[in-house]
């Protein structure tokens, strides 16, 4: 806690200041014989027809008659407020009562926050405890509080101001003990007890507080009654518990940023060696970008390969047609030509330049047959020959 010396002393400082300067930090601390308690006569006229008296408690001795507040006036028949730090009694004009106890679960040497609040209007006395409503009790319109009593903090009173009996001697602790001239809603009630007992900005803001803590704390002490700082240790250990989980916390944050440094070296080399898996990638990548040209290059050059392949074909496609076309024109030109060479003008006869002119012949075999005589056996032998030059044009053709 070296880191947080400076601070501590600092706060401490504070403390001390506004501890000594401010009274409602202050707690009453008891014995528990009938010698300690503290006896005065407040001024009571304002409580007549309402009133609320709230107050911390802190149970410290076993029992169930230890009084902490008791209210006795002369002209009423009992205590006029009876009330005890258990919750066992909690009594008004001697009618009003409620086992708080039962309800609430008063735990010896734990703070608890107690409210008492009636008005002669709703004739109801409501009693809190830590802020929330325990128990209830309803007199008479006719009530009221007799306003020229005596108070004892820490015994019940048998007699005013006397009378008193040990087994009824508080024992325990009192802090911001207040009465208001008004019944409290349980809204502020819950409202005063949320604020904490180390806070009395809520009960200082009510201008209905007619008899105060800071004034009760100036009245005379009999026995064993002593006054105590306890807000101020209580904020100590606070404040040391927040300053121990500070420095767990930036203790926790070091050892998070070495680990993030750790981390971050870690990551940078990562990141180096990624940078260079990246650049041996881009190389590969420029390789297979080099290859993959050659590639299309190469398709390219066989595209344009089969593209001319394609276009030879079609012309040779073309020619074999064109020539099938001249082997049947010609065969059929050979079937015209034989059933002509049989008429009466070519059989028997001398093939000459005239017989060939005058029948408008344009077929360039009869020329070499100039001089032959068309008889029956040279009509075979032409026909034969016809079809040995077909068989030929067929073969080349293919």
């Amino acid at each position: 806690m070296k880191l947080f010396l400076p601070y501590l002393a600092m706060v401490l400082a504070a403390l001390g200041s506004s501890t000594a300067k401010d009274e409602s930090y202050k707690v009453l601390k008891f014995e528990s014989t009938t010698k300690d308690y503290v006896s005065f006569k407040p001024s009571m006229a304002s409580f007549g027809r309402a009133f609320s008296l709230c107050s911390w408690i802190r149970k410290l001795v076993d029992g169930s008659e230890r009084t902490w507040f008791s209210y006795a006036a002369s002209n009423a028949e009992h205590n006029e407020l009876w009330l005890t730090d258990d919750g066992s009694y909690n009594r008004m004009f001697h009618k009003y009562d409620t086992g708080l106890r039962s309800q609430a679960g008063v735990k010896k040497g734990e703070w608890y926050h107690y409210c008492l609040c009636w008005d002669a209007t709703s004739k109801t006395a409501e009693f809190y405890y830590n802020g929330k409503k325990t128990g209830s009790g309803t007199g008479t319109g006719s009530d009221r509080l007799y306003t020229n009593g005596h108070v004892v903090l820490g015994q019940d009173q048998d007699t005013i101001g006397g009378s008193f009996v040990s087994t009824q001697a508080f024992g325990g602790e009192l802090q911001k003990l207040n009465m208001y001239s008004k019944k409290l809603s349980a809204a502020e009630v819950s409202q005063m007890y949320l604020a904490g007992r180390c806070s009395d900005t809520v009960e200082k803001s009510h201008s209905s507080r007619q008899l105060k803590w800071e004034d009760i704390l100036k009245m005379p002490r009999s026995g064993k009654v002593y006054v105590v700082d306890s807000c101020g240790v209580e904020k100590l250990k606070k404040l040391e518990k927040e300053l121990a989980a500070a420095e767990a916390k930036l203790k926790k944050t070091e050892l998070e940023l070495t680990g993030a440094k750790t981390s971050s070296a870690k990551l940078g080399t990562e990141l180096k060696d990624t940078v260079a898996n990246l650049g041996a990638m881009t190389s590969e990548m420029k390789k297979l970008e080099g290859a993959l040209k050659d590639k299309g290059d190469l398709i390219d050059k066989v595209e344009a390969d089969l593209v001319k392949a394609e276009t030879k074909l079609s012309d040779t496609d073309k020619k074999l047609a064109e020539t099938k076309k001249k082997l049947a024109d010609t065969s059929s030109s050979l079937k015209n030509t034989e059933a002509l060479l049989y008429v009466s003008s070519f059989y028997n006869k001398v093939v000459t330049d005239e017989i060939l002119i005058s029948h408008d012949f344009d077929w360039d075999k009869l020329g070499k047959f100039k001089g032959s005589e068309f008889t029956a056996g040279f009509l075979k032998y032409f026909k034969s020959y016809f079809e040995n030059e077909s068989k030929k044009t067929k073969t080349k053709a293919g």
